[in-house]
């Protein structure tokens, strides 16, 4: 089924027309629904809200897109279409004022089914969307739309108290990144989704080492072992929320320069989100490291057996990989 997604999001990137890049986006909603059914009521009730959700929207899509092809498109005026066709891609990707299944919908899923919900399922959506011709009017809708989806992402996150709550609202703040991105490079896209899919698998991968771990890390409370844990995935999610000198950084201060010169008022907003998004991981970051400065020496000799060999090497990658671009591009310039 892994395979089957992926080639369903290859379908959208190399598809040269619209019907062809919807084709290709309804199949992987279609294959992500049945991944995120389980045995548990909590992960059915997600997959139930992701398909209504996912339904309208591909309704939505279908019949602006048809309509475009045939003759009353011209009776409608194409500025309703044009708002009926945004308006499905909203709900599917979770933009405002269309974000309120985002959080029900990954609070309830397997980490698994988080990663592709959060990354290939969103690069389907924004790559549509940069090729779609935007008119003034609906240009200023999009960008608002993006810009209030970080900053509602954001403020929401502040009162998580679980692990999933905080991955769901940070990703509504990369949303607005990404959409912004897309709007002016289309191939600077691809790399922002690859390097976020990398940083997000990451996490994933980490929290999925200590499932049983659901609880958010910032209660302080807990061994030695669940502090360092969650400490390890706090500097992966750092990252993922822009912190320098993190590979995430690199990913922002690129999309500053790919879309300083058209969106330069918008950046703003983002980059309020981002700050915002810093501060919550960031206190999450230093109560268990609080905890761990009150544990004692012996703790401390056991570290070098809790490690996951997979888990230093992204530590490891997350961290230099930011030192890395920057010596690099210094080499270019």
């Amino acid at each position: 089924m892994m395979a089957v997604l992926s080639l369903s999001v290859l379908v959208v990137v190399l598809s040269e027309g619209m019907l062809g890049a919807w084709f290709g986006m309804e199949v992987a909603a279609l294959l992500l629904v049945s991944l995120l059914n389980s045995n548990t009521s909590g992960e059915n009730e997600s997959a139930c809200k992701y398909f209504l959700v996912q339904s309208v929207s591909s309704i939505c899509l279908f019949v602006s897109l048809v309509t475009q092809c045939s003759g009353p498109y011209e009776l409608w005026g194409g500025d309703v279409v044009s708002v009926v066709l945004m308006f499905g891609l909203f709900l599917k990707l979770g933009i405002f004022p269309c974000h309120f299944w985002v959080g029900p919908v990954i609070k309830g899923v397997d980490w698994i089914s988080c990663f592709w919900v959060l990354s290939p399922q969103k690069l389907t959506g924004f790559w549509v969307v940069s090729g779609f011709p935007l008119v003034s009017e609906l240009l200023v809708l999009m960008c608002m739309g993006l810009v209030l989806t970080s900053l509602v992402g954001a403020l929401k996150g502040l009162s998580q108290t679980s692990i999933r709550g905080l991955l769901a609202y940070s990703s509504l703040v990369e949303s607005g990144w990404m959409g912004m991105v897309c709007l002016s490079s289309p191939k600077f896209l691809l790399t922002y989704m690859m390097v976020y899919s990398v940083m997000l698998g990451s996490v994933l991968l980490l929290a999925n080492h200590k499932s049983e771990l659901y609880q958010a890390p910032h209660s302080g409370q807990g061994s030695f072992y669940v502090s360092f844990h969650w400490v390890i995935v706090g500097l992966m999610m750092l990252s993922l929320a822009g912190m320098p000198p993190f590979l995430g950084f690199i990913l922002k201060f690129g999309s500053i320069l790919v879309c300083g010169g058209n969106y330069s008022g918008y950046l703003l907003g983002l980059l309020l989100s981002s700050a915002i998004s810093i501060y919550f991981y960031g206190s999450c970051l230093m109560s268990n490291l609080v905890v761990l400065g009150l544990s004692s020496k012996q703790d401390l000799n056991t570290l070098g057996s809790f490690i996951p060999a997979g888990g230093a090497v992204l530590l490891f990658f997350n961290f230099f990989g930011g030192v890395f671009f920057f010596k690099l591009g210094e080499l270019l310039v």
